[in-house]
């Protein structure tokens, strides 16, 4: 597998091949002219070897000038690296995109939110500076956003909820930005810091959100930004014989929600937040993204990393013939490194759980009804190198983890 390394939008390529005759896709098949329908709609005539792939390649959302001015098939030779690899799939090839990203925060709005850590702004104040411009960033045009709070404690009991239904309905719902940046900060702005961290029943509320959003609108891909300052907890209303949330019930409950289809981003603030990884490697991101001395500068790099890492098209769209419909059981995914240095075949596991931390592999985001592809997180940090090829076949039986 290829090592991770900085991802730059438009350096690489998703491409989609259709395997049926009617595609006239075939080991070797020539540049015959691109279905209108086929891979999702991406459409255009067959391109000299190389590809016509533009500018850049991939149209990610919110990333102006990372699409490619293609748009079309190319021509076999044009990626020689996986030719051969997908047995009849390897004939004519498509140009795709990931799903349209759309991010949900959860924030914490306990009252160690109040805490100066350089002594003279509140960590809520830092956060809310560094949403406003990440929201306002030309980069997120085009990118969802919703927000719902979790940890007030209201005044008639001094206890918090570990009920997810009392986080299940956001504050603001998801909405297109920059249009909808108002909206989320107005709600931002007029919140206080009181209360505790119920933090797996906010990933619960913000899960069950979010999946009806993902059952809603399929062509988007919905994720959870959980931002924090602290672990799981509620010493008081744990002391009045009520809730008492546990870093091991939130890692369970991004576990839930990434076999649900929905990843879990985590946001720390504030410092020895280490334990906050075990949430976000649940929730199938790899790590948390942590700023201890809750900077506004540093948070504004966490958030457009945590971007950019979404943006990634580890949610991938599934390719639709322009008659009948995919079999789901014969996809299959392969990828190319830059200069041919690598080339594996992901193979298909039945739920994340089933993801091997190193070779990684994908999953359909619902075995029953699939409507997207999902990269395993091992794989998604392999696909992030430049200058990559990424295939997603129709036709031959998938390869599964034995």
């Amino acid at each position: 597998m290829p090592q991770p390394t900085t991802f730059a939008p438009g350096t690489w390529t998703v491409l989609l091949c259709g395997a049926m005759a009617l595609f006239g896709c075939s080991d070797g098949g020539g540049d015959g002219e691109a279905n209108p329908d086929a891979a999702g709609g991406f459409a255009g005539t067959g391109a000299e070897a190389g590809g016509s792939l533009g500018t850049g390649g991939l149209s990610l959302p919110g990333a102006p000038g990372a699409g490619g001015t293609g748009g079309g098939a190319s021509s076999p030779g044009a990626y020689p690296c996986l030719q051969g690899k997908a047995g009849t799939c390897a004939g004519q090839h498509y140009m795709g995109q990931g799903l349209p990203l759309d991010i949900q925060i959860m924030f914490d709005q306990s009252g160690s939110m109040a805490i100066k850590d350089d002594g003279t702004q509140m960590r809520l104040d830092a956060v809310r500076g560094a949403v406003d411009q990440f929201l306002s960033a030309a980069e997120s045009n085009g990118m969802g956003v919703g927000i719902g709070y979790f940890g007030h404690q209201p005044l008639t009991c001094g206890c918090t909820s570990c009920n997810p239904a009392d986080y299940a309905t956001p504050a603001v719902p998801l909405g297109l930005l920059p249009q909808h940046a108002p909206a989320v900060m107005g709600s931002l702005r007029a919140i206080e810091p009181v209360g505790e961290t119920p933090t797996g029943a906010a990933i619960r509320g913000a899960c069950t959100y979010a999946s009806g959003r993902k059952q809603a609108e399929p062509g988007r891909n919905p994720v959870i930004l959980l931002v924090t300052d602290g672990e799981p907890k509620a010493p008081l209303s744990s002391m009045k014989g009520g809730c008492n949330p546990t870093l091991e019930d939130a890692v369970a409950a991004a576990s839930e929600c990434a076999a649900a289809g929905i990843r879990t981003y985590v946001l720390g603030i504030g410092p020895s937040l280490e334990n906050l990884n075990q949430i976000a490697r649940a929730g199938a991101t790899s790590q948390a993204y942590l700023v201890a001395d809750g900077g506004g500068a540093e948070i504004v790099k966490a958030l457009n990393a945590i971007r950019s890492d979404a943006m990634i098209p580890c949610a991938l769209q599934i390719p639709r013939p322009p008659l009948g419909t995919v079999d789901h059981q014969k996809v299959n995914v392969l990828y190319s490194s830059a200069a041919c240095s690598s080339v594996a075949t992901f193979l298909n596991v039945k739920q994340p759980s089933g993801c091997d931390p190193v070779t990684g592999g994908w999953y359909y985001d619902n075995a029953a009804s699939p409507t997207s592809i999902q990269l395993c997180p091992a794989s998604c940090e392999a696909v992030k190198a430049p200058g990559g090829q990424l295939l997603v076949s129709v036709g031959c039986a998938t390869q599964i983890v034995d």
